[in-house]
């Protein structure tokens, strides 16, 4: 029944490619029942819609705006069965019921844990994006407008530094604790502090501190209970685990469920603008003292909310 179903819902919407010659149609007897099977889903929440083509070694099935259902009882789509690698529906669970929450920059824009976004102007300082402030933190994640005019990333992990910068439009050279640089492949992940790089998922270990895998254009760093940052050279996300509620600090807020107070410096008042609180988070690491720094003396403020709510 179920392969009938498939079949009906799924033939309005098939486009079937034929390669030929050795590995195409002519060669289809003599493939091994192992052979890979790639399917990729996009979903176009607008229109209501999904695109899904199933790749074989022989032929690439595709299936266009295929029209996905919702139930009418328990608003459940078929989204959440074909949960995301980066967001799943558990994720999507947790994040609702303000468990876990993320911030996301990119070279123009903040939108912070509490779900207040403002614009500004990134520089080529290093400029915290979100830390766990406390007496014994767990992490910091760094950002800056490399060479390359992309961002750079610089992540402290438990007293362990991830450095990851753009060489190039499409590579990157990763730095660990200033050891020597290397670079990892789509579906490879690093490990600390073994130091082992596996492919696709093949001797993955169970007992690390944190690694970091490569999919598609974007790197994910994963600590336990720490925090996930993934990165793709212009964007960073950071989601950060219920237990540093109201520890943060940097220019994703201080994750205390309060958008009214995000713009607060590192002497916890408030700031006017996005340009400020790049300025004031800023790290003149090199000692170079060309950082900029905030014109004016920070007194708080509830004049000063200079923020859009999202």
């Amino acid at each position: 029944k179920g392969e009938t179903f498939g079949k009906y819902y799924l033939l309005p919407y098939w486009e079937l490619e034929l390669e030929s010659g050795p590995n195409g149609y002519t060669g289809y007897n003599n493939i091994k029942q192992e052979q890979k099977i790639e399917i990729d889903v996009v979903f176009h929440s607008q229109q209501k819609t999904v695109d899904m083509e199933v790749q074989r070694r022989n032929q690439k099935s595709m299936f266009k705006g295929m029209k996905y259902w919702e139930s009418e009882n328990n608003d459940v789509t078929v989204e959440d069965y074909l949960p995301s690698s980066s967001f799943s529906p558990a994720m999507a669970m947790l994040h609702n019921h303000d468990i876990l929450n993320y911030c996301t920059a990119s070279n123009k824009h903040i939108r912070t844990y509490d779900n207040v976004t403002y614009s500004y102007e990134m520089h080529d300082c290093w400029t915290l994006v979100s830390a766990h402030c406390a007496e014994d933190p767990e992490y910091a994640v760094f950002m800056k407008k490399d060479d390359n005019k992309q961002m750079a990333l610089m992540v402290f992990i438990g007293g362990h530094k991830v450095e990851i910068i753009p060489s190039s439009s499409s590579r990157y050279d990763i730095i660990v604790n200033e050891g020597d640089t290397f670079d990892i492949s789509k579906d490879e992940t690093y490990y600390f502090p073994s130091e082992n790089i596996v492919a696709n998922g093949d001797g993955a270990e169970k007992s690390y501190m944190f690694k970091i895998y490569k999919w598609e254009g974007t790197f994910t760093i994963d600590s336990f209970l720490r925090m996930t940052v993934h990165y793709d050279g212009s964007h960073v996300n950071i989601v950060a685990p219920p237990h540093v509620k109201g520890q943060q600090c940097g220019m994703c807020g201080d994750f205390n469920r309060d958008h009214r107070y995000e713009m607060l410096g590192p002497q916890e008042c408030q700031l006017r603008n996005g340009n400020e609180m790049a300025i004031a988070w800023s790290w003149d690491k090199e000692g170079s003292g060309e950082c900029p720094s905030v014109e004016h003396e920070c007194e708080f403020s509830e004049d000063n909310y200079y923020v859009k709510q999202t």
